[in-house]
C-alpha cells in the first residue's frame, strides 16, 4: 500500500485542493510519459539542483523531505 509522505489541503477560491505527495522510483524511466495537459511548469530535479533560485522554498523543503526517505 502506498502512503503519502506529505499532504497539503488548500483553498483555491470556490473549492479546496487536496494534494498527496509520494516518493517513487521508476523501473523504466525511458517509458515515463507526462500528461502536459494536466501538468504545467513541471520539472525533474536532482538534490543538488533544488538549490536553484527559481525553485520555491516550500517545494524545495518538501523535495528534500522526499529525498530523505530514499
Amino acid at each position: 500500500m502506498a502512503v503519502p509522505f506529505n499532504i497539503n489541503l488548500h483553498s483555491v477560491g470556490d473549492h479546496d485542493h487536496c494534494c498527496l505527495f509520494y516518493v517513487c522510483k521508476t523501473i523504466n524511466a525511458d517509458k515515463l510519459k507526462i500528461n502536459y495537459d494536466e501538468l504545467k511548469n513541471q520539472a525533474w530535479f536532482s538534490k543538488k539542483e533544488l538549490n536553484q533560485n527559481h525553485v520555491p522554498v516550500d517545494v524545495r523543503d518538501m523535495a528534500f523531505e522526499g529525498f530523505e526517505i530514499f
